[in-house]
């Protein structure tokens, strides 16, 4: 269709509209229409569309009830179009909004009332496919962060919290009534300026550990006679109980200059070996010399310090905030990690798989496994991950490696550091 028939036709379809703005409509796109290309100039009218559709966009534009996607701006064509003419805003967009010629300008979209051109639109649903992960690893961190901290500032509540003198009551009570098991009857206090010490008999059917340290330096250590004994500051709100199949200690305490350097020591038979392990602590330092091996083991640490010797599990469950976990030596058949802004340090090896996400800490593996003896599913946000042969840093990167193994490793690393390291 020619200049003429076009704008013959787009003449005829606006006879309804208010005399003045059939003319400034057919004035502009007269004026828009002109030159002497005559490929240019069909090339324009194409991009308008037929003469009936911009006659019905011009129609919306005209009603000031509606609204045209886009921007009204006052560039138009500039190419080919005087722009010292005033032209109504409201034509010049919709050419505007309807090119697609090579040199004019860009179609933009309206998404929530904010108008964006194309290219920017393709910029941002980058960003989301990329960055989305990278920041749902962070606010986890984040969270586990605010845990953390939680438990260095207040320590961890106990559920229920006895001074020494009632534990001795409780004892002697139980005894009288023999409604308590054998290890309470026949356990013993003795005391020594601060320091008591409780004998809870024989460890042959302890099977569960339930420990909480708040925030005191607290060891377990081995027993030399096989029997369990707690050494405890008598100055500590305390629970110690050996109900049934289940070694229970919990302290509460807030570390303090006041409150600084009180102690527990549990004494246990080394090499036990146990169906749970439940370990709390907040902001004080736990340390396990003796080795033990247990179906579930699960560890909660917020701003202190834990370390262990030789622990072997079925299933470990490990949450740690701000402080430091260590192992000399770990094996598990499954484990899920999860740390926050403290470090992880073990050796040994998880067989059968392994969930990590690391926030903003650092996890540093030793295992004595294979790399082809695992599959990987590697996401890292904005930090780094170092484990064989993959090398991840950056922003927003991804490795799945499939070894056909029956075990799966997922590590997603926010803004932290895992370093993973196999047998050669």
């Amino acid at each position: 269709m020619s200049r003429e028939e076009f704008l013959g036709e787009l003449e005829k379809l606006l006879a309804d509209l208010p005399e003045d703005e059939r003319k400034d409509a057919l004035s502009y796109y007269y004026d828009y229409l002109d030159g002497s290309d005559a490929d240019e100039i069909s090339e324009r009218i194409s991009s308008l569309g037929t003469p009936k559709e911009l006659a019905d966009k011009i129609r919306l534009a005209s009603d000031d009830t509606n609204v045209i996607e886009g921007e009204f701006t006052e560039t138009g064509y500039s190419d080919s179009i005087d722009d010292t003419r005033n032209v109504p805003d409201k034509y010049t967009q919709i050419a505007e909004c309807d090119s697609d010629v090579s040199g004019g300008p860009e179609k933009k979209y309206n998404i929530f009332g904010i108008t964006i051109t194309k290219s920017v639109l393709i910029l941002l649903i980058i960003l989301l496919v990329f960055i989305i992960p990278m920041i749902l690893s962070v606010l986890r961190g984040i969270g586990h962060i605010g845990r953390g901290i939680a438990r260095g500032v207040f320590g961890p509540v106990s559920i229920t919290s006895e001074v020494i003198s009632d534990i001795k009551d409780a004892f002697s009570s139980a005894a009288n009534s023999g409604s308590n098991t054998d290890k309470e009857s026949d356990s013993a206090v003795s005391t020594s300026g601060n320091l008591s010490k409780v004998s809870l008999g024989a460890a042959a059917n302890i099977k569960k550990w339930d420990i909480d340290a708040g925030a005191v330096d607290f060891t377990i250590k081995e027993s030399s006679d096989g029997n369990i004994y707690v050494e405890y500051d008598s100055r500590l709100k305390t629970e110690i109980r050996a109900d049934s199949d289940t070694l229970k200690v919990k302290t509460e305490n807030k570390k303090s200059a006041a409150f600084d350097k009180r102690t527990v020591i549990v004494y246990v038979p080394d090499d036990m070996n146990l169906k749970d392990v439940d370990i709390n602590a907040g902001a004080g330092i736990l340390v396990c010399d003796v080795s033990f091996e247990t179906d579930d083991m699960d560890l909660e640490l917020g701003a202190g310090e834990m370390q262990f010797d030789k622990v072997k599990t079925g299933k470990a469950d490990i949450d740690l905030g701000a402080g430091k976990i260590s192992f000399t030596e770990f094996i598990a058949k499954n484990a899920d990690i999860k740390v926050a802004m403290g470090d992880l340090a073990l050796s040994g090896d998880i067989t059968d798989s392994l969930s990590l996400d690391c926030g903003m800490g650092n996890a540093a593996l030793n295992l004595s496994s294979k790399e082809s003896e695992h599959n990987y599913d590697y996401k890292v946000g904005m930090g780094n991950l170092s484990a064989g042969s993959v090398e991840i840093s950056g922003i927003a990167g991804s490795r799945e490696i499939n070894n056909n193994a029956s075990s799966n490793y997922d590590v997603e690393v926010g803004m932290g550091n895992v370093s993973i390291a196999f047998k050669d």
